[in-house]
């Protein structure tokens, strides 16, 4: 059944200067939510959100509404609204306005000027400090799970099953299954980029175009971690240049020991790779210079944070090259990452922690490390952080994957990265918790 929803412009209550506005609207039964449609994307340079947005939900037919006036009640999103045979006895408590403030005093979001282009074939950008053990065959089957002593770069043209994919799914062929472009995320090319190169396609272009930089965790081989990006660039819908650094995880749940010895020793790797990003958009002319976000999930938190660390000391002081920083599950203690985020905060614009209480595989790393807490599993209080509880988004036992497996969770990297929106402005997905320590939770 298609159900229209039509919203009179005289019960948004917006002003006559407004010409765009963004929504989310999710359609629930009961308590399930069965669907989630966004228009939220890049903001067209120059155009700034001047009001607060409003969320409509309803769980009844077009016919049944009832007429709406500027003077209404909002209805609490996922609260049915009442039948106009029947009017409800109690009206839903009505949500307190947030103030134009939190949006009109925003600074200007730092969107890229590229417009996102919706591809079946899409170009992700590598660097490697993994072995090579083939001259050809799959990504995973030349790159080895061994450290070397060379960063390779180079390009993989990764196919999207753009007509069938569903966002928040990476949709990969099992063993039984035909290598079907029309189904499955799939590596059709990979190519060896010298360091010209590499450094030409990380410029972008002759527009302003941002970087996005993915450090993998644990148990991931090269290839997922190329079709991982590839997934949240379409997902997110992320204009820029999408690089993703793979450093030699063996792709084992077995392999956990050898694992964090490999990314603890690909540190400097990483940091060559940052330097080398920032590097690219600091000699490019102002107006088309980009920032370079960095998403980190698991055991790459801790290459990232150590880089990150370590770039602190020869970058100028008061200079920010990064724009986003995106710490997801990680498999850092708390100490640790208490004593190394600070350095990450000043080079970036913002730094966001997604943490899971119900994170068994951190759960279960933190029993390898006793007396270690993982910061991946609850608020870390630092000044700066914004913590985010992704509990709401763990659809799995092991509770440790939410971030690009959630559309609301998605959603929201949309917001942070695309648009640069703190997480006050971030509605649609979040809401405040009162704490103690105040922290945000995804909706």
């Amino acid at each position: 059944m298609e159900v229209s929803i039509v919203v009179p412009h005289a019960a948004l209550d917006v002003g006559p200067g407004v010409a765009q506005m963004w929504y989310l609207l999710t359609g629930r039964v009961g308590e399930d939510q069965e669907f989630s449609e966004s228009s939220v994307g890049v903001l067209p340079p120059g155009l700034r959100l001047e009001a607060p947005p409003i969320a409509l939900a309803t769980q009844t037919p077009l016919g049944a509404l009832p007429p709406l006036t500027p003077a209404a009640a909002p209805i609490a999103p996922g609260e049915p609204l009442p039948s106009p045979q029947a009017p409800s006895k109690t009206a839903p408590a009505p949500q307190a306005p947030m103030s134009p403030e939190i949006f009109a005093a925003a600074p200007a979001p730092q969107a890229p000027a590229s417009p996102f282009l919706v591809l079946p074939k899409r170009s992700i950008l590598f660097a490697t400090n993994r072995t090579v053990r083939a001259a050809t065959g799959t990504p995973s089957e030349r790159f080895g799970d061994d450290l070397d002593a060379t960063i390779r770069r180079g390009s993989c043209l990764v196919n999207i099953p753009i007509e069938n994919h569903v966002q928040g799914s990476l949709e990969l062929p099992r063993w039984f299954n035909w290598n079907d472009p029309t189904r499955f995320f799939l590596i059709d090319a990979t190519n060896i980029l010298d360091d010209q190169e590499f450094r030409a396609m990380l410029r972008g272009g002759n527009s302003r175009r941002d970087v996005l930089i993915y450090v993998h965790g644990f148990n991931t081989p090269f290839d997922f971690a190329v079709m991982r990006l590839a997934q949240i660039v379409h997902d997110i819908r992320f204009a820029g240049v999408p690089v993703a650094f793979s450093w030699p995880s063996h792709g084992s749940v077995w392999d956990y020991d050898q694992d964090e010895q490999n990314a603890e020793r690909s540190v400097d790797d990483l940091a060559a790779v940052l330097k080398e990003a920032i590097d690219e958009q600091a000699a490019r002319p102002e107006a088309l210079r980009g920032k370079v976000h960095v998403i980190a999930h698991s055991l790459g938190n801790r290459v990232t944070l150590r880089a990150l660390d370590a770039l602190d000391s020869e970058l100028p002081a008061g200079e920010r090259p990064f724009g986003q920083l995106i710490l997801a599950a990680p498999d850092v203690s708390v100490a640790e990452f208490t004593q190394r985020l600070p350095a990450a905060h000043r080079r970036s614009d913002r730094t966001s922690l997604y943490f899971c209480p119900d994170d068994n595989a951190l759960l279960a790393s933190q029993a390898r490390h006793p007396g270690e807490p993982r910061a991946g599993r609850g608020v870390v209080p630092v000044d700066g952080l914004d913590n985010i509880d992704a509990r709401k988004a763990n659809t799995s036992f092991l509770g440790h994957g939410y971030w690009a497996d959630v559309k609301q969770l998605l959603i929201d990297l949309q917001m942070l990265i695309n648009l640069g929106w703190p997480p006050n402005q971030r509605v649609f997905t979040l809401e405040s918790v009162a704490g103690p320590p105040p922290y945000w939770g995804l909706r």
